[in-house]
């Protein structure tokens, strides 16, 4: 069989629509071998931080819920994760804790469109690094990844 066959008989391939609203090939992201895992709702946020962070040399998966970050986490051991704290299929404090009941030495920093000082100090006390707000500093993002995961 040629390539123009296989290609004919092949499913499409997924797109999805980046930040200048070209349409780009979805990539597939070799889970079982990231070292930092993304877990966030919205699309745009979960392929800024992959390609902000692969670009860096990281080996980047993400989860559009805490139910799916959950269930990656079981078969996997990522260095750090990013969590999205408030997502539409429940609470992110208790998806914290999951995580760290699952994996205790994981390194986990919580991203939130709103951060306070009660919310800071919740998650530090279920085991979160620290917690930032959106629009994050991508270097500084880097740099915290950098501290937990020295050899990428």
């Amino acid at each position: 069989m040629t390539d123009r066959e296989k290609a004919k008989d092949s499913p499409p391939a997924q797109e999805n629509l980046s930040l200048t609203g070209v349409r780009t090939p979805m990539r597939q992201t070799t889970k079982r071998d990231a070292n930092v895992l993304v877990v966030d709702d919205e699309l745009v946020i979960r392929e800024v931080l992959r390609d902000f962070l692969e670009a860096k040399g990281f080996r980047v998966a993400s989860a559009a819920s805490g139910s799916e970050a959950l269930l990656w986490l079981q078969r996997n051991r990522p260095g750090v994760v990013l969590l999205d704290i408030f997502m539409p299929d429940g609470n992110g404090l208790e998806v914290l804790r999951e995580l760290k009941r699952i994996q205790p030495g994981l390194s986990v920093l919580v991203i939130s469109g709103y951060v306070d000082e009660e919310l800071r100090q919740r998650v530090r006390a279920l085991g979160a690094a620290d917690c930032v707000a959106k629009p994050f500093d991508l270097y500084k993002l880097h740099a915290f990844i950098s501290e937990r995961i020295p050899s990428h």
